[in-house]
């Protein structure tokens, strides 16, 4: 196991820099064609957190590589770190918004609010949406007791439905998932739920690029290779 995004606790978001992770199928070993970018998370207050503005302009593939977001200062054109002429591959092909079971029922207005937003400008551009609901185990002593009893969990089923009708997501898009957290050594059970949801957002992304017309595209999709990889934004709540 190993960690290369910045994880824990806090107040506020971990992340505050655009950070895009190929992934490999083993340490040393050839990349997949899959990239996942991790950005700063959403914050209640109206200058804290990441902008929806600037989730637009990552999904439009304007924001370069470890960009430092500014809460308050969303990127604009022609400023530092912005990628003016972005192509296909600088572009996300799917966003991935990831929240907490437990605080479903606990999220504010404002945050559910600033969710909203961001749902509607993705939709408008045509980017794929999925959301991950973590740390089922936390929520739910019948799946702490048994992973396997996540499919059959009452609780977990509405939590499920509650998150989509807040956000107008469909139920088939949340996927539970349960967060590596004391485990030391990779598990069977955890490892099932988590590739489901690389397999879900791989399948996405490729309806992405499946919907782009020629006027949209910067090469031709029969060029695309295994090697070129798509690009999912992991957006925390």
């Amino acid at each position: 196991m190993t960690s290369r995004a910045i994880t824990g606790t806090a107040g506020k978001s971990l992340t505050v820099q655009f950070s895009p992770y190929n992934i490999t199928t083993a340490k040393g070993g050839p990349p997949v064609p899959l990239i996942l970018c991790d950005t700063m998370g959403l914050e209640e207050g109206t200058d804290a957190g990441l902008h929806s503005n600037d989730v637009a302009n990552i999904c439009r593939g304007h924001v370069e590589d470890h960009h430092l977001f500014s809460p308050s200062a969303p990127l604009q054109e022609g400023a530092p770190g912005y990628r003016k002429d972005a192509t296909l591959k600088d572009k996300i092909h799917c966003v991935v918004y990831v929240v907490d079971a437990s605080r479903v029922s606990l999220m504010s207005q404002k945050i559910l609010d600033k969710l909203r937003t961001i749902r509607r400008k993705v939709n408008h551009m045509g980017v794929p949406q999925i959301l991950l609901m973590t740390k089922i185990d936390e929520a739910c002593p019948l799946v702490e007791k048994d992973l396997k009893n996540v499919y059959h969990s009452d609780y977990i089923q509405k939590k499920a439905r509650e998150v989509s009708e807040a956000l107008g997501i469909p139920l088939s898009c949340v996927v539970p998932v349960k967060n590596y957290c004391t485990e030391t050594q990779l598990n069977l059970e955890v490892d099932v739920l988590l590739l489901s949801a690389v397999e879900l957002m791989m399948n996405y992304a490729e309806s992405f690029f499946e919907n782009q017309t020629p006027e949209n595209l910067d090469e031709p999709l029969s060029l695309r290779t295994d090697q070129e990889a798509g690009r999912s934004l992991v957006h925390p709540d």
